[in-house]
């Protein structure tokens, strides 16, 4: 990546796209690295180069701040994390007039935030906007979707509204299994929220089923990579 940089920077000068990419990537691997400061010094910088090149509302700019309000998230800097995160929707909501990926993924980004600031009604109405905009484009039956419904069942249940966080559960559940079949670590996830709910609830027959699932699932999912690395 640094030769990569330094090549771009030759050939291009540091005012061009394809050096702001460099500099976004380098970000990328130093937050893989859980060097954040840096990660966050090479997306600022990447962010000053868009703007530069393309100006403020656009959707490279957006993603440098959303970068930028991961990496704030990370280190439990949620108020940072949200301006950065709202700076992207505004962005985006003055690119894209009607329903959009990008806006859905704003949404469910504030809806995450809000949750860790334990303001979840906040929570679950951009958790809304999201399931919508998201079921309008992709239909209900989406991976995405089945992560949503998840999200919403565990809001719930922080609010101890039970019946409602069962009924998201069941309901990521079977999108999880009409998308990727029984044995995939997203159905185990969803049959271990329901067993958790179940504990919850003292229904210990239904938790005990539902845990044994999940378990049943990723033992099954640990000895095939396990063969599969054997052959």
């Amino acid at each position: 990546l640094v030769e990569a940089m330094k090549i771009r920077l030759k050939i291009y000068g540091k005012r061009h796209p394809n050096v702001g990419a460099s500099f976004a990537n380098k970000g990328v691997l130093h937050w893989n690295m859980g060097d954040f400061d840096k990660a966050l010094e090479y997306y600022h910088q990447s962010m000053q180069i868009r703007k530069a090149v393309f100006g403020e509302n656009h959707r490279r700019v957006a993603s440098s701040y959303e970068n930028m309000a991961g990496v704030f998230k990370e280190r439990k800097e949620l108020d940072k994390a949200l301006w950065h995160t709202q700076k992207a929707l505004e962005i985006r909501q003055s690119i894209w007039k009607g329903n959009h990926p990008d806006l859905a993924v704003s949404y469910k980004n504030l809806s995450s935030l809000y949750h860790l600031k334990e303001e979840t009604q906040t929570a679950l109405q951009y958790l809304a906007k999201a399931e919508k905009m998201w079921g309008d484009i992709y239909g209900f039956n989406h991976p995405t979707t089945a992560a949503i419904l998840d999200s919403k069942g565990k809001m719930y249940s922080d609010l101890k509204q039970s019946s409602k966080a069962l009924s998201y559960f069941r309901k990521a559940l079977e999108i999880r299994q009409s998308i990727f079949g029984q044995n995939h670590p997203a159905t185990a996830d969803s049959y271990a929220a329901l067993g958790k709910m179940y504990q919850i609830l003292a229904q210990s027959d239904s938790a005990k089923y539902h845990l044994q699932q999940a378990i049943s699932i990723r033992i099954y999912l640990q000895e095939r990579d396990h063969f599969q690395l054997m052959n």
